[in-house]
């Protein structure tokens, strides 16, 4: 099915790359661009509501995201292990 979904993308979504007798996928200049502007927007929008919360620290914030995005990972990890039980 995968080969499949990748054999009929016509949107440039993944790029294919031959490796030995693997081929090997990835995704695409446009895709990583698209995610750098999704971040970008999502970074303003969270840096203008915590912004109206009074003078806020944009390494503070930074740091604080950080730690977010371990910590959602690690809950992630613990519910994945808890279902294997």
């Amino acid at each position: 099915m995968v080969n499949y979904a990748l054999k009929i993308d016509q949107v440039g979504v993944v790029e294919g790359c031959k490796q030995d007798k693997e081929l090997l996928y990835a995704k695409s200049e446009m895709v990583r661009h698209l995610f750098l502007c999704y971040r970008d927007i999502r970074e303003i929008c969270l840096v203008n509501t915590f912004s109206e919360l009074g003078e806020v620290d944009a390494e503070y914030l930074a740091n604080l995201v950080r730690q977010l995005l371990v910590l959602s990972w690690l809950y992630r990890q613990a519910a994945g292990s808890a279902t294997n039980l």
